[in-house]
């Protein structure tokens, strides 16, 4: 199940209807925190109000500076820093344009939120100025007791008692 991240899932709601034509957020956290699966779970969320999906690096394929979405788009770049060159040069013509007939968003995916692969893309001044407010760091999900309240729910059951489960539960943790 996906839980723990609602406060994540609203911000990024947020991020989706924001007033800007173009905006470009960026999620990061170590290796195994969650940032793609919190992406694949917005796609899902969103999927058939907006065309949502990742891009695979690097995409020459599409004419950056004349595509027009159909419909509202989100836009996911995984591993950002792997070719922040495609990136940015996707990010600089998006970014530059002031045409789009629907909302367009660019989530970026990576573990560090400095660095020159930053610095590169925030080197451009529409890049810059295009960026959603702040970026959003994800933190490691330290409380499981979610997890079992929502698997609960959907067997229509009541859960246990949080202490006394997690108390028999740390009988098993490895040390």
């Amino acid at each position: 199940p996906f839980v723990g991240r609602e406060t994540e899932m609203t911000h990024l709601d947020d991020f989706l209807y924001s007033d800007a034509s173009f905006s470009w957020q960026l999620i990061h956290a170590s290796g195994g925190s969650g940032k793609s699966r919190l992406a694949l779970e917005l796609c899902l969320a969103v999927g058939g109000i907006w065309d949502a999906g990742f891009i695979l690096l690097p995409d020459t394929a599409i004419d950056w500076a004349s595509w027009q979405p159909l419909i509202p788009a989100l836009l996911i770049f995984d591993y950002a820093a792997k070719d922040v060159d495609t990136v940015k040069v996707v990010l600089a013509k998006l970014s530059n344009r002031n045409n789009f007939e629907w909302p367009v968003r660019v989530i970026l995916l990576e573990r560090q939120d400095q660095g020159p692969w930053v610095d590169k893309l925030l080197s451009d001044q529409w890049i810059r100025a295009s960026r959603y407010d702040e970026d959003l760091p994800l933190t490691p999900l330290n409380d499981t007791w979610p997890i079992f309240t929502h698997i609960f729910a959907e067997a229509y059951k009541t859960p246990p008692n949080r202490e006394t489960t997690l108390a028999k539960l740390a009988i098993y943790t490895i040390h």
